[in-house]
Order: C-alpha cells, then structure tokens, then sequence
C-alpha cells in the first residue's frame, strides 16, 4: 500500500513539474490568445476592408450599412478579444506564476564550492610571495615614488620634445638661407 501511495505521489510531483514549466503554459497560452487574435483578424478583413472593397469596385449598394456592420462586428470582436485575454491572464498565467515563486521558494540553491586554484594562480602566488621575500632582504635604495617617476618621465619628454622642435628650426633656417 505505501508503495502505490509512494508511486502516486511521484508520478504527481513530475506531473506538476511537466505542468508548471514555463515552456507548457507559455505555449497552452499562445495557442488560445493566437486562436482569439485569428477571429479578430478574420473580422477586420471580412467586416471592414473586404466592403471597402466591394465599395471600390461598386458591386455593393449599400454602402455605409456595410461599413458600419463591419464596425461592429470588429468593436465586438475586439472586446472578446480583451475578455478572453483577461481571462486567461487571471484564471492561468496569475496563479501559474504564484506556484512558480512557491516551487522556488521551497527549494533553496545549494552554495557551490569554490572551484580550486589553477595553475596559474598557482604561479602567481609563488611569484607574489617570491617579490615579497625579495623586498624583505633586499637592502636596496627605496624605489622614487610614482609621482617622482612621472615627473622624470615628463621632463625627458618635454627635453625630447624641445631638441626635436630646434632641429627643425634649424632645418628651416637653412632652407631659407
């Protein structure tokens, strides 16, 4: 007996699993509200555009009684559209979209394992350990600070910059000579 019982339950727990995946439901829905989009297209066309059309090629009398048939026709098939689409979103996508949150809130995500270090942070480990060590016996003259070395870097530059501009001043003096 707990067997059977124990079957049953597993058989409705993969059913409310199959039942409540997002893919199921989205598509039960899409058919419904396609099926209700196609009537409403299929009024548009047979109510409106289709006596236009007759109207153009004066094969219907009576002209505006068609035209405005087929704006009730199409205001009427827009309100059942609206109707079922309200009806399908409070009767199913609501409470499908509760039992979503509920199923997840049930099941709390596992933390996963940090992955171990590769070989390369290995590697780098070793050689930030390597530097420190350096540093520690190392007795040699502290590095200039950053801003020190751009300074440095600056002026070179601005020296480079400088020699270039009197080599073509000079350059030009001769041309003109």
């Amino acid at each position: 007996m707990q067997k059977v019982i124990f079957e049953l339950k597993s058989l409705l727990d993969e059913f409310k699993t199959f039942a409540v995946r997002g893919n199921v439901i989205d598509l039960a829905v899409g058919i419904v509200i396609g099926g209700a989009f196609t009537t409403l297209v299929t009024g548009i066309v047979s109510g409106l555009v289709m006596p236009i059309v007759r109207i153009l090629m004066l094969q219907d009398k009576a002209q505006w009684s068609t035209i405005y048939k087929g704006l009730e026709s199409f205001g009427g098939g827009i309100l059942q559209f609206i109707l079922l689409a309200a009806v399908v979103f409070f009767v199913f996508v609501k409470p499908v979209n509760k039992l979503r949150a509920m199923m997840v809130q049930e099941e709390p995500p596992k933390p996963a394992e940090p992955p171990p270090p590769s070989n390369e942070e290995l590697l780098l480990g070793e050689i930030r350990d390597l530097f420190k060590k350096q540093q520690e016996t190392s007795e040699a003259k502290p590095l200039p600070s950053t801003e020190e070395h751009l300074l440095g870097e600056i002026r070179d530059l601005l020296k480079t910059q400088q020699e270039k501009a009197e080599a073509k001043a000079q350059t030009r003096r001769g041309l003109f000579e």
